[in-house]
């Protein structure tokens, strides 16, 4: 490596960001920020860094998940040789949030639209004009749009846990009531093989989750079956550094038999505000994937073309 190669991983690693080069499938120099980064590769089941580096530079999905951090990937190219920096957006985001309140901005933005919601409603009660009648019917849906766009932004920010004990059978059946009303077609069902009657966590926040991963579901399968089951996997284990213990993971796996997940979008789906809905804003499962990871849980999924699609939920014990 050059002299300036070894000046720019000084440079990165003074600013705390991993820099990685990679040549031929192999990873040939690194900053003492990768170091450190590497045993987290390791314990969220990478061990083909550079593959794995160097698939994900090669699709959209630029953002990471590594042991519960997040990061966003960038490359340059010298010659045979891929610079990979990784930014952790965490930090940037805690660095960012302290000089610019999204909260405050986000309500700046949410007081206009009260107050053009509010104009719009007059206008509808005082108007006799059809065209007119049309425009504001317009006006008042993306308002209604962006309000709730705010709201899930501003949730997404500032999610704060209230841990309790509840019963899971209960949480799924209310949950699923709510559902049928919505889709009226789909079959549910449900299987618990365990004796575990309780968890604790967020409930609110944990209906939330799930609701949005299930009725994706029935979005894709709306005259199908859909299928929850729910079991304790003693084969990954989460660390209670707190307890200093190992404990269990309790494991949800909902599956519908829709037809799948196509595969060029399958790396985007955790993309905000990517979606192939007409009305949806591409949070639901951004938000479900958050709640879940402040519960120091994982959400991963599985989908095969005309066979349909698994989501697991594990959460710790």
């Amino acid at each position: 490596m050059s002299n300036i190669n070894n000046v720019l991983f000084e440079h990165f690693d003074f600013l705390g960001m991993p820099l990685v080069a990679i040549e031929n499938n192999k990873i040939v120099q690194y900053n003492s920020s990768a170091e450190n980064l590497f045993p987290k590769f390791i314990k969220s089941g990478i061990h083909d860094i550079p593959f794995f580096l160097s698939n994900k530079l090669a699709t959209d999905e630029k953002l990471i998940h590594i042991n519960q951090e997040k990061f966003f990937l960038k490359s340059a190219q010298q010659e045979s040789v891929v610079y990979v920096i990784l930014f952790p957006m965490d930090e940037i985001f805690s660095e960012y949030n302290s000089f610019f309140d999204i909260s405050s901005f986000l309500h700046e933005i949410k007081n206009p639209l009260t107050v053009i919601n509010g104009t719009v409603q007059l206008l509808k009660n005082k108007s006799k004009d059809n065209y007119t009648l049309k425009c504001t019917e317009i006006i008042d849906n993306e308002c209604s749009r962006l309000e709730n766009f705010v709201d899930e932004f501003g949730f997404i920010l500032d999610i704060n846990l209230n841990y309790k004990e509840f019963y899971i059978l209960e949480f799924f059946e209310e949950m699923l009531t709510s559902l049928q009303i919505l889709f009226k077609n789909v079959s549910f069902s449900t299987e618990i093989s365990t004796d575990l009657k309780k968890i604790n966590g967020d409930r609110d926040k944990l209906y939330r989750a799930f609701y949005n991963i299930i009725k994706n579901a029935c979005e894709a399968n709306p005259n199908g079956k859909i299928k929850i089951f729910y079991t304790i996997d003693t084969t990954i284990k989460y660390r209670d550094s707190n307890k200093k213990r190992l404990s269990s993971m309790a494991k949800f796996t909902i599956i519908d038999e829709g037809g799948g997940i196509p595969e060029d979008i399958r790396n985007k789906i955790f993309t905000p505000f990517f979606t192939t809905k007409s009305k949806g804003r591409g949070l639901g499962l951004i938000i479900a994937r958050e709640i879940i990871e402040k519960h120091k849980g994982r959400l991963s999924f599985y989908s095969q073309n005309n066979i349909g699609t698994v989501f697991t939920v594990l959460l710790p014990i």
